[in-house]
């Protein structure tokens, strides 16, 4: 397993942990593991974890381009001595480092196609110059390893079709991202805000968003209608849970102090009580090409009864759009938050559906679909190899 980060530091469980520690109750799994000074919110893993040696640089992408050289004599070396069935990989420059080993010593290869690469490693720039070279030479590395993939698995449709139409990927296969239905679950709301010593939410509306806060969420909108409630005199409050108190962003919220209480880092299992602690959900993803996905937090909000609400987004209308109440602006966002206040149930039919939809997509069911789809691969290896009249070790 190539991740795209930090195995056991990253501070939110990856859909690709989530999938292969699963796996790792009936398979041997072997992580490369990039040590990294971003974060230190160490989890335990069973699967076998080879540390990549080398410097630990803040930048991703400076990091992953200086200790290439070490990530490649660590991934040769873990294929001569392992016995490796098959490579996953989700990483875009070490991804391209374990393509090349693994058709040199014919190990089969999958893309676990978990974000729109070249659009991501763009979004962290802001030079537009830059924007575009960095978009032009991961778009490169990602044809280059799609290409040499033996099969691709991808979280939504919208990924699909560009596979499929733009990047010429024939065994292509749609595992979209799951929940933990053990920790994601209904709570009464001022039980779960007793728990987290929240007693002064309990007359307030609460609007609550998981995650960091990145350029490609619209957090704007979703702070102003809160002021607008606050303004109305209706007590509010847009609660952040996630990611660092202070960050780069935060000037996005000048004016909206008062509007917005952010948690700052909060262990995932955690996650749940503050969702159960809210009165409605928001998912304001920016029209970009990244955002046709199906994030982890939508299924989160949903395995919690919580009525959500997005901005515009062709994927989860198209999946899931009976769940999900669309707003376009603040103005609009406002107005549905009013009909919550007035009815809490009003969303009744779509939190029920919603509820639904976070049952049949369990992280069990998605590791069961991921394993079936790695033995697929396999089994054509091995017809393959008899096809030539070799023999199979």
């Amino acid at each position: 397993m190539v991740p795209a980060n930090d195995w056991l530091n990253f501070p939110v469980s990856s859909r690709l942990h989530s999938i292969f520690e699963r796996l790792a109750d009936r398979h041997e799994i072997h992580v490369i593991r990039y040590p990294s000074p971003l974060w230190n919110t160490p989890r335990k893993s069973k699967a076998i974890v080879h540390e990549a040696n080398g410097v630990a640089i803040r930048d991703l992408s400076l990091y992953y381009a200086l200790n290439a050289s070490n990530h490649l004599a660590l991934i040769e070396n873990i294929l001569k001595s392992c016995k490796i069935d098959i490579i996953v990989f989700a990483n875009i420059l070490t991804g391209a480092e374990a393509a090349l080993l693994g058709k040199i010593h014919g190990v089969p290869l999958v893309c676990d196609y978990l974000d729109h690469f070249p659009e991501s490693a763009s979004s962290y720039y802001d030079n537009q110059f830059s924007k575009s070279l960095v978009q032009g030479v991961v778009l490169g590395i990602t044809r280059w390893n799609l290409n040499k993939a033996n099969g691709v698995v991808t979280v939504s449709k919208s990924f699909a079709n560009w596979l499929t139409d733009s990047a010429g990927v024939r065994n292509l296969s749609l595992i979209p991202n799951g929940v933990d239905l053990e920790v994601f679950k209904p709570m009464e709301r001022n039980v779960a805000q007793e728990r987290l010593g929240l007693e002064k939410l309990k007359q307030k509306f609460v609007i609550t968003y998981t995650g960091t806060v990145e350029s490609w969420y619209d957090l704007d909108v979703v702070a102003q209608a809160t002021h607008r409630l606050n303004c109305l005199g209706i007590p509010s409050v847009f609660q952040i849970v996630g990611g660092h108190l202070v960050t780069q962003n935060n000037n996005r919220f000048v004016g909206f102090e008062n509007d917005i209480l952010q948690t700052g880092f909060v262990d995932h299992k955690q996650v749940s009580l503050y969702l159960n602690a809210s009165d409605v959900c928001v998912l304001p993803l920016r029209k970009m090409a990244k955002n046709l996905t199906r994030p982890l937090k939508l299924l989160e909000y949903f395995a919690c009864g919580k009525p959500v609400l997005s901005l515009p987004n062709s994927e989860l209308e198209h999946e899931y759009g009976d769940a999900l109440t669309i707003f376009n602006s603040a103005e609009e966002l406002m107005e549905i938050f009013l009909k919550i206040v007035a009815d809490p149930l009003v969303f009744s039919s779509k939190i029920e559906r919603g509820y639904k939809y976070a049952q049949k997509n369990s992280w069990e069911s998605h590791a069961r679909r991921y394993e079936s789809f790695l033995e697929s691969i396999l089994r054509k290896k091995v017809n393959n190899l008899n096809s030539n009249g070799e023999c199979e070790n």
